[in-house]
């Protein structure tokens, strides 16, 4: 295992949602006139932004989708797995809505986006890069903690055989098994 730095910076913050907007939101904004009340806060904030954004805005998200692989990509040709966390806190509350909401961040409380705590956005945008999410454990707060594992375009087989491998390495709780409504496997 060896520690890397990608040097993404908070402007894939920025790409992510104009790059969302553009291929998700603008799909489905006609939905934000006829049912707003029955979308989720995330899915409202992106169909006004796609609603917002332009052309330039779009090509400037695929430039940085771009930037992002050109380090990613030759960083894969070196090593099998990627693996980091899925969440730089687990002190999200339950009830938290999305955009804007208040968390804690090192001890402080500060008005964030969810992309400044949450790591798994870059991997949707450098899709083509398989990611699988599992659970490593629960952290002190009793909040279940888990990790992402990523492999080079395509290798999908990789990631799950990974993460199956990781849960029987070290007894993780299942994902199903958080949950006592859910079924068993």
């Amino acid at each position: 295992m060896e520690y890397v730095d990608l040097g993404w910076n908070h402007e894939i913050i920025h790409a992510a949602h104009s790059y969302w907007s553009h291929n998700w939101a603008a799909t489905i904004q006609g939905l934000l006139d006829t049912h707003r009340r029955d979308l989720a806060d995330y899915t409202v904030f992106f169909i006004e932004r796609a609603r917002q954004s332009t052309r330039a805005d779009y090509l400037r998200s695929l430039q940085i989708k771009v930037e992002m692989y050109r380090v990613f990509g030759p960083l894969m040709d070196r090593f099998d797995l990627f693996v980091c966390p899925t969440l730089a806190t687990n002190h999200i509350p339950a009830e938290f809505t999305w955009p804007d909401s208040e968390v804690l961040i090192n001890g402080k409380i500060v008005i964030s986006d969810e992309e400044y705590w949450s790591l798994t956005y870059p991997f949707n945008m450098l899709s083509r890069c398989p990611a699988l999410a599992v659970p490593s454990g629960v952290g002190g707060n009793g909040v279940p903690t888990g990790i992402q594992l990523v492999a080079r375009t395509y290798a999908d087989r990789k990631v799950m055989e990974a993460g199956k491998a990781f849960e029987a390495a070290s007894g993780a709780i299942p994902g199903w098994s958080l949950d006592r409504r859910l079924p068993a496997g």
